[in-house]
Protein backbone atom coordinates (compact mmCIF):
# COMPACT_ATOMS: atom_id res chain seq x y z
CA UNK A 1 0.00 0.00 0.00
CA UNK A 2 0.82 3.69 -0.72
CA UNK A 3 1.16 5.80 2.61
CA UNK A 4 -1.76 7.39 0.86
CA UNK A 5 -3.20 4.41 1.37
CA UNK A 6 -2.42 3.20 4.79
CA UNK A 7 -3.32 7.02 5.86
CA UNK A 8 -6.96 6.72 4.00
CA UNK A 9 -7.57 3.42 5.75
CA UNK A 10 -6.49 4.30 9.10
CA UNK A 11 -8.67 7.36 9.30
CA UNK A 12 -11.79 4.67 8.35
CA UNK A 13 -10.99 2.59 10.62
CA UNK A 14 -10.12 -0.19 8.15
CA UNK A 15 -6.70 -0.80 10.09
CA UNK A 16 -5.72 0.23 13.88
CA UNK A 17 -3.60 3.35 14.43
CA UNK A 18 -0.67 1.77 15.91
CA UNK A 19 -0.77 -0.53 12.69
CA UNK A 20 -1.20 2.30 10.09
CA UNK A 21 1.98 4.19 12.12
CA UNK A 22 4.20 1.03 11.69
CA UNK A 23 3.30 0.57 8.07
CA UNK A 24 3.27 4.18 7.43
CA UNK A 25 7.18 4.37 8.77
CA UNK A 26 7.88 1.70 6.66
CA UNK A 27 6.26 2.98 3.51
CA UNK A 28 8.18 6.15 4.12
CA UNK A 29 11.54 4.48 4.31
CA UNK A 30 11.72 2.71 0.72
CA UNK A 31 10.00 5.08 -1.08
CA UNK A 32 12.63 5.56 -4.23
CA UNK A 33 14.62 8.49 -3.63
CA UNK A 34 12.31 10.00 -1.10
CA UNK A 35 13.70 10.97 1.98
CA UNK A 36 11.58 10.31 5.11
CA UNK A 37 10.61 14.12 5.69
CA UNK A 38 10.03 14.93 2.04
CA UNK A 39 6.09 14.57 2.00
CA UNK A 40 5.86 15.53 5.50
CA UNK A 41 7.44 18.92 6.50
CA UNK A 42 10.64 17.68 7.96
CA UNK A 43 11.51 16.41 11.60
CA UNK A 44 8.77 18.24 13.02
CA UNK A 45 6.09 17.18 10.70
CA UNK A 46 3.32 14.61 11.51
CA UNK A 47 6.07 11.53 11.13
CA UNK A 48 7.38 12.80 14.46
CA UNK A 49 3.95 11.48 16.33
CA UNK A 50 4.84 8.27 14.38
CA UNK A 51 8.28 7.47 16.19
CA UNK A 52 6.54 8.47 19.16
CA UNK A 53 4.14 5.93 18.92
CA UNK A 54 5.78 3.45 18.01
CA UNK A 55 8.62 4.04 19.85
CA UNK A 56 6.50 4.21 23.69
CA UNK A 57 4.96 1.24 22.56
CA UNK A 58 8.14 -1.12 21.48
CA UNK A 59 9.46 0.21 25.13
CA UNK A 60 6.16 -0.78 27.16
CA UNK A 61 5.72 -4.07 24.69
CA UNK A 62 9.52 -5.67 25.67
CA UNK A 63 8.77 -6.53 29.36
CA UNK A 64 8.81 -10.22 29.14
CA UNK A 65 12.94 -9.88 30.49
CA UNK A 66 11.84 -7.76 33.55
CA UNK A 67 13.23 -9.34 37.03
CA UNK A 68 9.48 -9.11 38.65
CA UNK A 69 7.58 -9.91 35.30
CA UNK A 70 6.07 -12.93 37.29
CA UNK A 71 4.11 -10.85 39.85
CA UNK A 72 0.62 -10.59 38.96
CA UNK A 73 0.47 -7.03 39.76
CA UNK A 74 3.38 -6.19 38.15
CA UNK A 75 1.87 -7.62 34.91
CA UNK A 76 -1.23 -6.28 34.97
CA UNK A 77 -0.18 -2.47 35.59
CA UNK A 78 2.25 -3.01 32.92
CA UNK A 79 -0.90 -4.20 30.78
CA UNK A 80 -2.77 -1.74 32.01
CA UNK A 81 -0.09 1.34 31.39
CA UNK A 82 0.35 -0.81 27.23
CA UNK A 83 -3.38 -0.19 26.86
CA UNK A 84 -3.28 3.54 28.35
CA UNK A 85 -0.08 4.08 25.92
CA UNK A 86 -1.97 2.26 22.70
CA UNK A 87 -5.32 4.78 23.15
CA UNK A 88 -2.54 8.22 23.43
CA UNK A 89 -1.21 7.63 20.48
CA UNK A 90 -4.13 7.04 18.50
CA UNK A 91 -5.03 10.86 18.01
CA UNK A 92 -1.11 12.03 17.22
CA UNK A 93 -1.59 9.02 14.44
CA UNK A 94 -4.54 9.98 13.14
CA UNK A 95 -3.60 13.54 12.85
CA UNK A 96 -0.34 12.43 11.12
CA UNK A 97 -1.95 10.51 8.38
CA UNK A 98 -4.97 13.59 8.00
CA UNK A 99 -1.67 15.70 7.09
CA UNK A 100 0.24 12.93 5.23
CA UNK A 101 -2.76 13.21 3.25
CA UNK A 102 -3.28 17.06 3.02
CA UNK A 103 0.36 16.98 1.56
CA UNK A 104 -0.64 14.96 -1.43
CA UNK A 105 -1.53 16.86 -4.52
CA UNK A 106 -4.90 16.45 -6.01
CA UNK A 107 -5.26 14.11 -8.63
CA UNK A 108 -6.56 16.18 -11.97
CA UNK A 109 -10.67 15.78 -12.85
CA UNK A 110 -10.92 13.30 -15.97
CA UNK A 111 -8.76 13.88 -18.70
CA UNK A 112 -10.72 14.42 -22.39
CA UNK A 113 -9.89 11.17 -23.69
CA UNK A 114 -11.06 9.58 -20.64
CA UNK A 115 -14.25 11.40 -20.88
CA UNK A 116 -14.63 10.54 -24.48
CA UNK A 117 -13.97 7.32 -24.05
CA UNK A 118 -16.31 6.67 -21.20
CA UNK A 119 -19.02 8.47 -23.18
CA UNK A 120 -18.44 5.96 -26.12
CA UNK A 121 -18.71 3.23 -24.03
CA UNK A 122 -21.83 4.21 -22.48
CA UNK A 123 -23.44 4.50 -25.83
CA UNK A 124 -22.88 0.58 -26.52
CA UNK A 125 -25.34 0.39 -24.32
CA UNK A 126 -28.31 2.43 -24.42
CA UNK A 127 -30.78 0.68 -21.71
CA UNK A 128 -28.42 2.11 -19.29
CA UNK A 129 -26.27 4.89 -20.65
CA UNK A 130 -28.25 7.86 -19.01
CA UNK A 131 -27.81 6.00 -15.62
CA UNK A 132 -23.82 5.47 -16.22
CA UNK A 133 -23.70 9.27 -17.57
CA UNK A 134 -25.48 10.29 -13.83
CA UNK A 135 -22.83 8.23 -12.52
CA UNK A 136 -20.04 9.93 -14.39
CA UNK A 137 -21.41 13.11 -13.39
CA UNK A 138 -21.16 12.11 -9.71
CA UNK A 139 -18.14 10.38 -9.92
CA UNK A 140 -14.00 11.54 -9.88
CA UNK A 141 -10.95 9.85 -10.09
CA UNK A 142 -8.72 8.14 -7.27
CA UNK A 143 -6.02 6.85 -9.12
CA UNK A 144 -4.20 7.14 -12.35
CA UNK A 145 -1.65 5.31 -13.82
CA UNK A 146 0.67 4.97 -17.05
CA UNK A 147 1.09 0.98 -17.15
CA UNK A 148 3.40 1.24 -20.19
CA UNK A 149 1.06 -0.55 -22.24
CA UNK A 150 -1.85 2.14 -21.56
CA UNK A 151 -3.25 3.40 -18.89
CA UNK A 152 -5.63 2.38 -15.75
CA UNK A 153 -7.83 4.95 -14.31
CA UNK A 154 -9.56 4.27 -10.92
CA UNK A 155 -13.19 6.11 -10.70
CA UNK A 156 -14.87 6.19 -7.26
CA UNK A 157 -18.75 6.49 -7.25
CA UNK A 158 -20.40 7.64 -4.61
CA UNK A 159 -23.19 4.73 -3.11
CA UNK A 160 -26.00 7.33 -3.39
CA UNK A 161 -25.81 6.74 -7.29
CA UNK A 162 -28.52 4.48 -8.91
CA UNK A 163 -26.73 1.34 -9.27
CA UNK A 164 -27.05 -0.74 -12.86
CA UNK A 165 -27.71 -4.53 -13.76
CA UNK A 166 -25.05 -5.63 -16.34
CA UNK A 167 -21.66 -7.28 -17.29
CA UNK A 168 -18.55 -6.81 -15.39
CA UNK A 169 -16.66 -5.52 -17.92
CA UNK A 170 -17.65 -3.37 -20.64
CA UNK A 171 -16.05 -1.53 -23.83
CA UNK A 172 -15.93 -4.20 -26.56
CA UNK A 173 -16.50 -1.96 -29.21
CA UNK A 174 -14.50 1.62 -28.45
CA UNK A 175 -11.35 2.13 -29.78
CA UNK A 176 -9.25 5.43 -30.22
CA UNK A 177 -6.56 7.06 -32.81
CA UNK A 178 -3.58 7.96 -30.75
CA UNK A 179 -0.95 10.42 -31.90
CA UNK A 180 2.06 8.66 -31.81
CA UNK A 181 0.52 4.73 -31.46
CA UNK A 182 0.24 3.20 -34.63
CA UNK A 183 -2.18 0.94 -33.61
CA UNK A 184 -4.00 3.05 -31.33
CA UNK A 185 -5.90 2.16 -28.00
CA UNK A 186 -9.04 -0.40 -27.10
CA UNK A 187 -10.60 0.38 -23.67
CA UNK A 188 -12.73 -1.60 -21.49
CA UNK A 189 -14.75 -0.63 -17.83
CA UNK A 190 -14.82 -2.24 -15.25
CA UNK A 191 -17.65 -2.18 -13.01
CA UNK A 192 -18.14 -2.99 -9.72
CA UNK A 193 -21.24 -2.97 -8.02
CA UNK A 194 -22.82 -1.90 -10.93
CA UNK A 195 -20.89 1.59 -10.98
CA UNK A 196 -18.20 2.49 -13.02
CA UNK A 197 -14.47 1.48 -11.23
CA UNK A 198 -11.82 1.28 -13.11
CA UNK A 199 -11.25 2.37 -17.20
CA UNK A 200 -8.65 0.34 -19.01
CA UNK A 201 -6.77 2.19 -21.94
CA UNK A 202 -4.98 -0.70 -23.52
CA UNK A 203 -2.24 -0.24 -26.32
CA UNK A 204 -3.78 -2.48 -29.11
CA UNK A 205 -0.44 -3.55 -30.86
CA UNK A 206 1.56 -3.83 -27.89
CA UNK A 207 3.66 -0.29 -27.97
CA UNK A 208 5.36 1.40 -25.02
CA UNK A 209 3.24 4.52 -23.77
CA UNK A 210 5.63 5.50 -21.06
CA UNK A 211 6.47 8.83 -23.15
CA UNK A 212 3.02 9.67 -23.72
CA UNK A 213 0.79 12.72 -21.37
CA UNK A 214 -2.48 11.14 -21.87
CA UNK A 215 -3.39 14.43 -20.19
CA UNK A 216 -2.69 16.31 -23.69
CA UNK A 217 -2.66 13.57 -26.68
CA UNK A 218 -4.22 14.16 -29.48
CA UNK A 219 -6.52 11.03 -30.27
CA UNK A 220 -9.96 10.26 -31.82
CA UNK A 221 -12.74 7.83 -30.66
CA UNK A 222 -14.25 5.61 -33.22
CA UNK A 223 -17.67 5.71 -31.41
CA UNK A 224 -19.78 2.61 -31.82
CA UNK A 225 -23.20 2.72 -33.96
CA UNK A 226 -26.07 3.06 -31.35
CA UNK A 227 -28.05 0.29 -31.17
CA UNK A 228 -32.02 0.83 -30.80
Amino acid sequence: MTPAEIAAACLADEIKPLEAADQLLRAYQFLPGQPIWAVTGGPQGPLTALYKATDEIDRLGYIGNDADWWHVSVREAKRVELVEAQLRMEQPVKAACRAIIAAIPPIPPFFDIETAALQAIFDEIPEFRDTLRKQFEMSSVTKRENTGGGFLTTIAVPDSAQAVTTHQLLGYETEAHIDHLRHGLGFALVMKEGRLHVLDGYSLGGENTSDLDFARIGFSIRKPVLKD
